[in-house]
């Protein structure tokens, strides 16, 4: 599935959810995955897909055989709430959670909370955090979101950067 952002008003809305740099970000010009189908019309858009609690990447029918990549996030004072994502061989620290996605009525959530998106990123993009702390990391300008899952008739395996 791929998603939208829906922020009424905003520059945001109807954003698709992409992912570069092992971030998640709203409006940006290129995500630069390296896709089976790089003229597929999912070339630009994140595919994600759940498994037991565990949000993924989509990589292929068979992803998750091989090294795949995850959502994470920190829910810390010192994270607070960035959303991530990282390769499953990767030792991640304490603090990071993977446990608890689920789409409720159409909109994914992590434990219960929502997203937000903060401006100013690579490219003029949003950065996607959870909806838990307030300016997080010092951002200004951030707005809370819906975030919309959208079936994908023909998802493409893609690996990110």
């Amino acid at each position: 599935f791929g998603l939208m952002s829906i922020r009424s008003g905003s520059n945001i809305h109807f954003a698709v959810f992409q992912a570069a740099l092992s971030g998640i970000y709203l409006d940006l010009d290129s995500q630069n995955a390296t896709c089976d189908d790089p003229d597929s019309i999912y070339a630009n858009i994140a595919e994600f897909s759940i498994q037991d609690g565990e949000l993924f990447l989509y990589g292929g029918s068979d992803f998750l055989s091989g090294d795949a990549q995850q959502i994470i996030v920190d829910r810390s004072d010192y994270g607070q709430g960035v959303v991530r994502y990282a390769n499953t061989s990767m030792i991640l620290g304490p603090q990071w959670e993977t446990v608890g996605w689920q789409i409720t009525n159409d909109d994914l959530e992590f434990d219960g909370i929502g997203f937000q998106a903060c401006p100013g990123e690579i490219e003029g993009a949003w950065r996607l955090w959870l909806a838990a702390f307030r300016n997080p990391n010092g951002n200004e300008g951030c707005l809370g979101l819906e975030s919309l899952a959208l079936t994908l008739n023909h998802p493409d395996a893609c690996t990110y950067t």
